[in-house]
This record gives C-alpha cells, sequence and structure tokens, in this order.
C-alpha cells in the first residue's frame, strides 16, 4: 500500500478518548482517494461495549469520512495550495514551484463538489496541470480533450478554463493553430506555418 493511502483514524464520540476507534481504509479511484472500508474497534478496554447495531447507526460515518478525508487535504498541503499566491511564499523566502506540488499531492483529497468548479487560481492550475500532462504525453490525449473529461466540461468551457490559465500565466502563450507552443501573437495556417 502506497503510504499516502495510509488508513485514518477517528476516535468517536470523543475525539480524544472514544471509547471507540474507526479505521478508514483507502484507495485510489480514478485519481482520488475514496474509502473503500470502515472498521471499529473498542479502545478503552476498562469499559467493556458490545458492537451492536444501535452503535453502528449512531456513528456519522459521512461526517467522520469527510473529516478525515480534510485532515489528509491539509496535510498535504491542500490549503496552502488553495490560500497561498505565488507572491505571498515569494514574501516568505519560499520557492512559488511548492504550490504546484502542495496542489497535485493535496488533489486526491480534495472533497469533490458538486455542481460546476469554482473559479480560484487552484483550479486554474489544476487546469494548467491536466493541460501540460496531456501535452507532455506527446498525442496519446489531445489536452483539451484532457480537460473536458477531467470536468466532464463542453469544449468552449474547457477552451475558456485554458484560456484564463494562459492569462494567469499558468500556461505558455500560443500561437492560432500551434497548440502547447510558445507563439509570437501572429496568425497562423491551419499547417501551423506563418
Amino acid at each position: 500500500m502506497r503510504d499516502w493511502l495510509r488508513p485514518s483514524q477517528v476516535r468517536w464520540p470523543d475525539a480524544e478518548v472514544g471509547p471507540w476507534m474507526l479505521t478508514f481504509t483507502w484507495a485510489s479511484v480514478d485519481g482520488r482517494a475514496e474509502c473503500v472500508g470502515v472498521s471499529l474497534a473498542l479502545v478503552d478496554k476498562g469499559a467493556p461495549m458490545i458492537v451492536t447495531s444501535t452503535v453502528w447507526r449512531d456513528i456519522p460515518i459521512r461526517t467522520l469520512i469527510a473529516q478525515a478525508r480534510q485532515a489528509r487535504f491539509e496535510e498535504s498541503g491542500g490549503t496552502i495550495a488553495e490560500g497561498a499566491t505565488e507572491q505571498d511564499l515569494l514574501d516568505q523566502g519560499i520557492d512559488p514551484s511548492w504550490l504546484d506540488h502542495f496542489g497535485a499531492i493535496s488533489a486526491p483529497w480534495r472533497e469533490s463538489q458538486s455542481g460546476r468548479p469554482r473559479k480560484t487560481t487552484a483550479f486554474y492550475r489544476e487546469v494548467a496541470a491536466v493541460y501540460s500532462s496531456a501535452l507532455a504525453e506527446g498525442g496519446t490525449q489531445k489536452p483539451l480533450l484532457a480537460v473536458q473529461q477531467r470536468w466532464g466540461a463542453p469544449k468552449p468551457t474547457a477552451s475558456r478554463w485554458v484560456r484564463a490559465a494562459r492569462d494567469l500565466k499558468l500556461l505558455p502563450k500560443t500561437g492560432r493553430g500551434r497548440v502547447g507552443a510558445q507563439g509570437d501573437g501572429r496568425p497562423t495556417n491551419s499547417r501551423g506555418t506563418k
């Protein structure tokens, strides 16, 4: 098992003493950390208690999984990736490339958002990462299609997101018809020549 998917443990109903310990088992599902198992054990040996269906019904499993996920997100630098700007890090003498690192390692733990994604710098950084990764694969997947598939977005929406990532200088400018190439702003024909 990879270390980033190590089990999470939470005491319940009291976060300090329990008396129960829940252990959440994680697996990578489509690149996202998902809870695939829960176990329950008594940690306060001084007060023997029996596991009953009533005990299981009373445990707020969904809430506790969300809390364990949030703890892993924070441990992996997710709050830094979403809350800090490159200038914030430069002001603290930290290399801004760490934002991409924290964003990448915390992404599997991000709470899934229903509906449309929030348009933050962290979101556009992720768009740029997906686009760049597909571009680096050398044609196995078109970059814009990779963005579309990652968020289930239509082509015009994915195009706007990529354009916004370029405007934020998270992706290089391109010439017309030249995906991922540094352009000089002059139009090109369909073969990519000027």
